[in-house]
Parts: structure tokens; C-alpha cells; sequence
């Protein structure tokens, strides 16, 4: 077999870790240190996501609505009607 001779050395501390990952459940402790980490990652951040995300749709929709010509609205038309053929 191959590499032979070299043995396993467990990581006393890569041991404790995976043995609170596997008894979450009876590790976890509820105060406020995790409370605000709940908050933090589970409310604050995914609301600051969704109102960049949405900032940065009307802020394409201005710039759509400034550069809007007839002639780009002529080639869309045209473009739509070409992928509409049956």
C-alpha cells in the first residue's frame, strides 16, 4: 500500500472542534452573545444584500430611461419580433 509506515496523529483541538459540531444541540448555549449573531447574519445582513441588490435596479432603470432612444427602441423592437417567428 502505498505511502506505508506513516502513521495518523489526531489534532487534540480539531477533536474537540468536531465534538461540538456533532452535540450542537447540547453545546449551544442561548444569550446574548448569540442572539446578536443571529441578528446579525440571519436579518442584518441578508436586508443590506436586498437593498443594495434593489438600489442598483433602480439606479439601472434611471440610466435605461436616460439613454433611452428611438433608435434603440427600434432595434429592441425589431430584435423582439425576430425571436418571436414560429
Amino acid at each position: 500500500m502505498a505511502g506505508g509506515g506513516m502513521d495518523v496523529h489526531q489534532n487534540k483541538y480539531i477533536e474537540e472542534w468536531a465534538t461540538k459540531r456533532e452535540n450542537i444541540e447540547k453545546v449551544f448555549k442561548f444569550n446574548g452573545r448569540s442572539l446578536s449573531r443571529i441578528a446579525l447574519f440571519g436579518v442584518l445582513i441578508p436586508v443590506a444584500i436586498y437593498q443594495v441588490t434593489v438600489a442598483e435596479f433602480h439606479k439601472t432603470d434611471e440610466l435605461k430611461e436616460e439613454f433611452d432612444s428611438p433608435l434603440i427602441f427600434a432595434i429592441e423592437l425589431r430584435v423582439s419580433e425576430f425571436g418571436n417567428c414560429s
